[in-house]
């Protein structure tokens, strides 16, 4: 039960991104414009003109950017499993966890690391039930010196793995040039900060179907042995948005719900971070403390 729970919580968080309907946004924010009073209007317009700059969204760039650079500083990163169809085959029988810190490179040469948000599985509540295998995995780019972060990827893969056929699922954010623009660190309260502009925050959704005997002997090119969808793919989306598109808006209400869903994963991922720090350094004192012992 709990981790039905875990995979209706987090698909229930990044699929209300992608649905086809468009029914207004609950709250005090509305996604038809025309329809609504002029505080409301005159603030969507400030905030598009703005890229919806927010302050906490920069500093949890900086933050992250803070957190990688450390982690990378300590070292000992293993590397991403990459194309070995003796590993795909296992890791699709066990379900075992992917690791939860990987780096590699991606089909373009350039470097990054990929941290484990959530897996799982779960099933539907059906008389002949289907069952889920769903991993969420945050991809990080760091920039050439290392410094800052060139580009950041929240995924989210669920794919079927009963009955005839199978229908595999990937959700994804992409912001192509996360940075701290504020550097509100340091500043004293009230100075003047110019805040990221987040227009171009993408929304990508992936869906491919076949039949279920081709997942034992059939390794995706655009998916890693241990069956966790690389950062570059191979397939187009079915749908894909940006954030602030003047030729093709997304409504307002939804347009707020995506930045705040993405300020909820930098938040995770800032956490995250975090954590493996103090458990690396952790492990790494373990270590010192067996070496000493004669």
């Amino acid at each position: 039960m709990r981790n039905k729970n875990v995979f209706i919580t987090m698909s229930a968080a990044l699929f209300f991104l992608f649905a086809a309907n468009g029914a207004s946004a609950q709250g005090s924010y509305v996604d038809d414009l025309e329809d609504a009073n002029v505080i409301v209007r005159e603030a969507a317009d400030r905030a598009r003109k703005m890229g919806f700059g927010d302050l906490e969204i920069d500093n949890l760039h900086g933050s992250i950017s803070a957190q990688m650079q450390r982690l990378m500083k300590i070292g000992g990163i293993p590397p991403v499993v990459g194309d070995d169809q003796n590993v795909y085959n296992r890791q699709f029988y066990d379900r075992s966890e992917t690791s939860a810190l990987g780096e590699g490179k991606d089909s373009d040469g350039k470097a990054f690391l990929r941290l484990r948000i959530r897996e799982g599985t779960s099933s539907t509540n059906e008389v002949f039930p289907q069952h889920f295998l769903y991993r969420a995995h945050c991809y990080l780019y760091p920039s050439a010196d290392g410094a800052s972060i060139d580009k950041i990827i929240f995924q989210f893969y669920k794919i079927n793995f009963s009955g005839t056929r199978y229908v595999r699922e990937l959700r994804r954010f992409v912001h192509p040039n996360p940075r701290d623009v504020a550097q509100a660190e340091g500043k004293p309260i009230g100075a003047d900060l110019s805040l990221l502009n987040n227009n171009q925050l993408l929304l990508e959704y992936f869906e491919e179907a076949g039949f279920y005997d081709d997942l034992d002997d059939k390794n995706p090119a655009w998916e890693y042995a241990d069956r966790v969808p690389k950062p570059v793919l191979t397939l187009n989306p079915r749908q894909r948005f940006i954030l602030n598109d003047d030729k093709d808006p997304i409504p307002y209400g939804k347009q707020v719900k995506i930045i705040n869903q993405y300020k909820k994963l930098l938040r995770r991922i800032d956490a995250n971070l975090r954590t493996l720090i103090r458990t690396r350094l952790l492990d790494r004192n373990i270590i010192i403390n067996r070496v000493m012992e004669f």
